[in-house]
């Protein structure tokens, strides 16, 4: 808790205050994403039946369809709700993309 009032602190003297709307905003998107993606996770491991799966092959290949299906889930709700993260990675990763500019300010 130290550090990070520490860092607060730091980051307020470079970059003035924090937008503390704007960051509630985003947990919140980030928290809708992310139970989402919970949910997916449990109904597909039960589909999958990961814990009846006897052999090492059968349950990393259910691990890694659960991982894979989840964060499509993760993505598809983020653009549900356009997430303005998104929109920024996908401008820091392939700069010259149109398809969500508008959504970064």
């Amino acid at each position: 808790a130290v550090n990070f009032l520490q860092l607060l602190m730091i980051y307020q003297k470079r970059f003035g205050l924090i937008d503390w709307d704007s960051l509630k905003d985003s947990l919140m998107r980030i928290l809708v994403q992310s139970v989402a993606m919970a949910f997916s996770c449990t109904i597909f491991l039960s589909l999958f039946r990961f814990s009846e799966q006897e052999h090492l092959v059968g349950q990393a290949l259910a691990l890694l369809g659960t991982i894979c299906i989840s964060l499509l889930v993760y993505f598809a709700v983020a653009l549900i709700l356009r997430s303005k993260e998104l929109a920024a990675f996908a401008k820091v990763h392939h700069p010259n993309a149109g398809v969500l500019d508008s959504d970064v300010e």
